[in-house]
């Protein structure tokens, strides 16, 4: 009888990065070949909205679980439909990170 693995949570900074997209990809990849790993956040600067909400889409991480650096965004039209109640403006990315979100880590 095999054990279920406990999925391994992420909270990604800086998503929409080179290194941001490609950790995206690897996350993806660890999916399809059955290893559980569940992002519980994501957190962008705000300079590339649409692929910020195509990544939360893509990972399945709700709007109020998304960061954007920029103060701005919040309360921009811009703001995709998938990233509303984004938390938005200094201290986003650690308002995410708060160890009950995360589990064992502590800020």
């Amino acid at each position: 009888m095999s054990q279920r693995r406990q999925p391994t949570r992420v909270i990604l900074l800086g998503s929409t990065g080179s290194i941001g997209t490609q950790t995206v990809e690897v996350i993806e990849h660890l999916r399809r070949h059955g290893e559980p790993c569940e992002v519980v956040g994501l957190c962008a600067g705000g300079s590339n909205l649409g692929l910020l909400a195509e990544q939360a889409v893509r990972l399945g991480v709700p709007g109020h679980k998304v960061a954007i650096g920029r103060s701005s965004a919040g309360a921009s039209a811009e703001l995709p439909a998938e990233l509303r109640g984004a938390v938005c403006g200094a201290g986003a990315a650690e308002a995410l990170a708060m160890p009950r979100e995360i589990g064992r880590a502590h800020v």
